[in-house]
């Protein structure tokens, strides 16, 4: 399967991908959420890989361990910065998300820290830890009280993955916004609706980010219509969000709207008419109509311009593979693979495993494929069999009978269990 499920509309597999793209990026957050996104819409349109639930526990898991380790990081600049009360608050969202041994370990390493300082100043802290000057009220203490203190964490670890401009205005829109968007990352888009109307009323002004997210809420729910039309409104205030572009287009996508999708993007304001983000949208709505040499040629233009983009360049890979052509999309593999070893990264397991793919459909017989192989075996164990089959194969083409043979019978005991 390509980057994009290309012809399918907004599918979990789309959205997962989605994630992939914003992992790579560094965006855990975003990845999570996407990631989310995908597990609802397995609920209503299920992924055609039966073990799709399986490797998007997974990502969502990884999603939070990275998530708790930028969490770490930033908790313990602040802590170094006498800023105790909100490493604190930080790095108790990070205890929440990681299950990591030594991540939690350096977590609560930190916390303990904080938990000194409290001691040696305890009415400070326990005035910063209830937002106020007076002592806690015995309400504080309340069940409703500990459910909008859980909200507000979320909402935190939320905020923590968009812009600064953005935290700055997500935090003005009270109560009801932070209601509803912790149930649009949770997956209740009605309820998600029910608050953003309610901030909406609350925040008379028009120019603000709600729209933005009312809409996501709309499109999970597929009231498409009222969904679009919030986010063009959205996008007349802020021309500039790549997000709003990104959620406008997945609503024309499913309304198979290609024209509109096509004459939003070719309109957008200049200075972002080149982002990578932005040629992505281009060419996944180019995809999405079936046009894949249209998006193959804007990929390749867009890459003589802006350089050796690994989105770009996994984009055009994926349209190699679906188009059957897997030598092309090896070679391409092949740099990325060739690009990670040179900045000291480990390639990820989806890159590892498209590049062993295509060189295996392409003939590369090579101990380099095997090698590759052998580390999915381990990365990926739910196409373990599929492994144990191409490492056979390849040893098989070495002439290597014994080896062949004993990888065979790896994969013929999955076929047992």
């Amino acid at each position: 399967m390509g980057l994009f499920s290309f012809f399918s509309g907004k599918t979990p597999e789309t959205l997962m991908e989605n994630g992939d793209l914003l992992f790579e990026q560094g965006q855990f957050g975003l990845a999570k959420i996407d990631y989310e996104k995908a597990q609802a819409r397995h609920g209503k349109k299920p992924a055609q890989a039966p073990d799709f639930l399986k490797k998007l526990d997974l990502k969502i898991s990884q999603s939070c361990e990275a998530l708790a380790r930028q969490h770490l990081d930033k908790g313990n600049e602040l802590l170094e910065s006498g800023c105790h009360q909100e490493a604190h608050d930080l790095l108790s969202l990070a205890l929440e998300l990681s299950s990591t041994p030594g991540l939690v370990q350096d977590i609560e390493t930190g916390l303990k820290a904080c938990q000194a300082s409290h001691e040696s100043e305890p009415e400070i802290f326990e005035q910063e830890e209830t937002g106020c000057d007076s002592e806690p009220s015995e309400a504080w203490h309340s069940d409703m009280a500990f459910n909008i203190e859980d909200d507000l964490e979320t909402f935190e670890v939320i905020l923590s993955t968009l812009a600064k401009e953005e935290q700055a205005a997500y935090g003005e829109y009270g109560d009801a916004f932070v209601r509803g968007i912790v149930a649009l990352n949770g997956g209740d888009f009605q309820g998600a609706v029910s608050a953003l109307e309610e901030a909406c009323d609350v925040n008379s002004s028009t120019e603000n980010y709600i729209g933005l997210e009312l809409g996501t809420a709309l499109l999970n729910l597929e009231e498409l219509d009222r969904a679009e039309l919030l986010l063009i409104e959205f996008l007349e205030w802020y021309p500039l969000s790549v997000r709003g572009y990104y959620v406008l287009c997945e609503v024309l996508w499913m309304k198979k709207a290609f024209d509109q999708a096509h004459k939003i993007l070719d309109t957008c304001p200049e200075s972002i008419v080149d982002w990578v983000p932005m040629v992505l949208l281009k060419g996944e709505t180019w995809c999405l109509e079936e046009k894949l040499n249209k998006a193959q040629e804007l990929y390749q233009d867009a890459l003589e311009r802006n350089g050796m983009d690994t989105s770009l360049l996994r984009a055009l890979a994926a349209i190699h593979e679906t188009q059957g052509d897997p030598d092309k999309a090896f070679q391409l593999y092949g740099g990325l693979m060739t690009s990670c070893s040179g900045c000291g990264q480990r390639p990820d397991t989806d890159l590892k495993r498209r590049f062993a793919h295509a060189g295996f459909t392409s003939g590369v017989m090579t101990s380099q494929i095997i090698d590759i192989y052998l580390d999915l075996i381990t990365e990926d164990p739910d196409d373990q069999e599929l492994y144990y089959e191409n490492v056979s194969a390849i040893y098989e083409h070495l002439g290597n009978d014994g080896e062949a043979r004993r990888f065979k019978s790896f994969a013929r005991e999955l076929q047992v269990k």
